[in-house]
């Protein structure tokens, strides 16, 4: 009996030593894998901050030219904004209106020239002559005066007096043809305090009420520079190529191929 006691217990024994070698054995093991797999997540999560880095730096890049495209945008639409309104708001000279009578009054027989007297000079007389002094429009006056005002304030940086002249401008000459101007140098005045959604609402006024107008070409360029500036690529790219098919030959949709290169799609 005590045999038997002595057996079971030396048998308890030798599994207890077993039990504990095998855990000895399975602890570094374990811990060795457990390293192995920390150290495989620091590296994911290293390659992964590159990547993303990488990304970031693309990105600035990108914006970088974008914001430099826009610049060298903004000056030559400028250029022909300026072009185009010395030749728009030059003022025309009236119209008159003659009876038969008066024209033939006032205009001599004609006879021909006797081959001696071609290419004489005549010298002129010193007699007054009142028709020759009558006065120009004074400079200020006239229906489009708040108009040039406006103009005038817009390209000197003074944004808030500008639309407050546009505006009356507005109000007064509803008719007049430089209406469409006054709607876009009004989206100018906006763009330029980098008010990009009031600048997208007031160019598109111009696009509504004249979609043919050559302002509404620079509007359309403007509409897509005020997304791309508030960083909405999607909207730029699409109102962009809205002016290049609808204005293909202009000078703003040449521009605006420019500024394509760079957007999606």
């Amino acid at each position: 009996m005590k045999l038997g006691k002595f057996l079971v217990l030396a048998l308890g024994l030798l599994f207890a030593a077993a039990a504990c070698v095998s855990t000895k054995a399975a602890g570094p093991a374990k811990a060795g894998s457990d390293e192995w797999r920390i150290q495989g997540l620091e590296e994911n999560f290293l390659n992964f901050k590159e990547s993303q880095r990488s990304q970031e730096s693309k990105a600035a890049g990108l914006e970088r030219r974008v914001d430099e495209r826009l610049k060298v945008m903004d000056e030559r639409l400028a250029l022909i904004q300026e072009r185009l309104e010395a030749v728009e708001s030059r003022p025309q000279a009236p119209e008159v209106v003659r009876t038969p009578a008066e024209t033939s009054a006032e205009t001599p027989a004609q006879t021909p020239a006797e081959p001696a007297e071609m290419g004489r000079v005549v010298a002129q007389s010193g007699e007054e002559k009142p028709w020759a002094k009558v006065p120009g429009p004074a400079a200020g006056s006239g229906p489009d005066a708040l108009y040039q005002e406006g103009l005038r304030l817009a390209r000197a940086d003074q944004p808030q007096a500008a639309r407050k002249a546009l505006t009356e401008f507005l109000s007064s000459q509803p008719k007049s043809a430089l209406v469409p101007n006054a709607l876009y140098w009004i989206g100018e005045t906006f763009y330029s305090e980098k008010n990009f959604t009031e600048a997208v609402l007031a160019f598109k006024e111009v696009t509504r009420r004249f979609p043919k107008h050559e302002k509404s070409a620079a509007a359309l360029l403007k509409i897509g520079m005020s997304h791309l500036k508030a960083g909405d690529r999607d909207n730029a790219a699409f109102y962009l190529r809205a002016l290049v098919d609808e204005f293909p030959a202009s000078e703003p949709a040449g521009l605006a191929r420019n500024l394509l290169k760079d957007l999606p799609g």
